[in-house]
């Protein structure tokens, strides 16, 4: 083995590994987050979330100025 086969296998390894989390990557987005976030408590769970961020913003708010 002389170092251009090591220079090459070396690239094949990352390459595979590079393709791979590309391929499972989308797999994740597509069969995994898009139905998650599509599923109505998930939705509720967000809107809670944003709605408690713009509560706690009005009392900072309130809190400084008063």
């Amino acid at each position: 083995m002389n170092v251009i086969d090591v220079i090459l296998i070396f690239a094949v390894y990352i390459i595979g590994t590079l393709l791979s989390l590309i391929i499972t990557g989308l797999l994740v987005d597509r069969l995994v987050i898009r139905k998650v976030m599509a599923n109505k408590d998930v939705q509720d769970l967000i809107k809670l979330f944003r709605d408690g961020k713009e509560q706690l913003k009005k009392i900072l708010e309130n809190q400084k100025h008063g």
